[in-house]
């Protein structure tokens, strides 16, 4: 076998060289290519929810829903077909892996931004629903209905609160899981009952100032 391999032609070493080397560039080819794909599917699907034109959401759905496109962009990259072996794609698919971790922290400093620029909304929110719980309480008690004056006077403190617990670890730093939730309860208030009620008021403004420039 020794006398064999000595006696064959330098040129045949050169052909399966080039062979090896060529199989080798297809299979890093084949899965550079999976892992683009499976990265840009995660960015897509994170863009849907919490791009730069999406509204600030909550840090706990915004882990569940990394967790599960992750979950989806890893698996589209072990289905994908490619050469080279188990350990050449295990080596592709921790650099994936690695590059969707960094993105989400990017992603997570991004939608954080959004609540500093949303930051007044929550305060805002109680506020206003203190004060309207107020004046309906006040009502109900002129017009002797006791029993529904205590519903709103009820709703009243407890906005006040839920408004004492935010301040309190927004201040301090501490409870920072708290006054997240918090803040989503009050941005589901708001996107619920406010910001319709505000459109609305500002979508009859502006027809009644149209209205009042239309040409006799």
């Amino acid at each position: 076998m020794k006398c064999v391999l000595q006696n064959r032609p330098p040129a045949q070493f050169e052909i399966t060289d080039a062979v090896y080397a060529m199989l080798k560039a297809t299979a890093e080819a084949n899965n550079l290519a999976a892992k683009a794909v499976s990265k840009e599917f995660y960015i897509r699907a994170m863009e849907q929810h919490c791009g730069g034109d999406r509204p600030y959401i909550h840090p706990n759905q915004l882990e569940l829903l990394h967790s599960e496109v992750r979950r989806e962009s890893i698996e589209k990259f072990r289905v994908a077909r490619k050469m080279g072996g188990e350990q050449l794609s295990q080596s592709y698919q921790q650099d994936l892996e690695n590059e969707i971790a960094e993105l989400f922290l990017n992603y997570k400093k991004h939608n954080d931004s959004k609540n500093v620029f949303a930051f007044s909304r929550t305060p805002t929110t109680f506020i206003s629903c203190m004060v309207i719980c107020y004046l309906i309480a006040g009502l109900l008690d002129v017009m002797w209905l006791g029993g529904l004056n205590f519903i709103f006077m009820f709703a009243f403190w407890v906005c006040f609160v839920l408004l004492t617990v935010w301040l309190y670890t927004k201040y301090s730093g501490e409870y920072s899981e708290i006054g997240e939730y918090i803040d989503y309860f009050a941005d589901v208030v708001w996107n619920n009952a406010f910001q319709p009620a505000y459109s609305r008021c500002i979508r009859s403004a502006m027809q009644s100032v149209l209205g009042h420039t239309k040409p006799d």
